[in-house]
């Protein structure tokens, strides 16, 4: 049976924590870097801490037939996962250590960068510095701090219409999701609202019709998450 689940990571000064959301159970670690890391970089000691976290929940069997999505505030650590080297010898040996273990595992791994922002209401932030009561860790879904299903019409409302229908001063189809391979194709004037976490496919969509019909206009409004993607 496979299983999406969540995780995130943060590295803040010497400490370290993360913490993994599956079947409505919380599983957390944090600590203090050992002396022989504490004088590295930031973007090593985040990717470092991503790494370690994905090997602890490897080896626990928490990730068997998993489709993982790994939550990030460090730029770095995404850039280089997708990159796949680094000009950074160390941080290219971690890299290349992280895409062993996936070739080694039964998981599916993406790395996304969010911000700090959430980091904190999420509650890993607070893990590098010991708290264990906020956010998650106080029983709280992992999912609802990086709504990737959402599309900004599903998150902010009939604002958001508002606000285009004002600067475009023209009619426009609101595409659904089952609009992307019909109407998409066809309407002269047409908004497409992804989901984060689909926005491949609408995108795959979207060039056909730009392709077909080139002088169509096309409005894209996608939120600020899973922008790798």
């Amino acid at each position: 049976m496979a299983v999406t689940i969540y995780q995130f990571g943060d590295a803040s000064g010497q400490g370290f924590g993360s913490s993994l959301a599956l079947r409505n159970v919380i599983y957390y670690g944090h600590g203090q870097w050992h002396t022989r890391h504490a004088d590295e970089s930031s973007n090593f000691h985040e990717l470092g801490n991503l790494i370690f976290a994905i090997e602890d929940a490897h080896s626990q069997g928490l990730l068997d037939n998993a489709e993982l999505f790994f939550f990030t505030d460090n730029s770095t650590s995404e850039a280089v996962f997708y990159k796949g080297t680094s000009s950074s010898e160390k941080l290219f040996n971690l890299i290349l250590r992280l895409h062993k273990l996936q070739i080694q595992g039964t998981f599916m791994l993406h790395v996304i960068h969010i911000s700090g922002q959430r980091m904190i209401l999420q509650g890993t932030d607070g893990l590098s510095g010991g708290q264990t009561w906020e956010g998650a860790m106080s029983g709280d879904l992992s999912t609802c701090y990086v709504p990737l299903h959402l599309s900004c019409v599903d998150r902010q409302g009939h604002g958001i219409k508002l606000w285009v229908k004002e600067w475009l001063q023209k009619e426009i189809s609101w595409l659904t999701p089952i609009d992307w391979f019909s109407n998409g194709h066809k309407m002269g004037y047409c908004a497409w609202t992804l989901p984060p976490a689909a926005a491949d496919a609408a995108l795959e969509q979207l060039g056909q019709s730009i392709h077909k019909r080139p002088h169509h206009f096309h409005i894209v409004l996608v939120p600020r998450l899973m922008t790798s993607q």
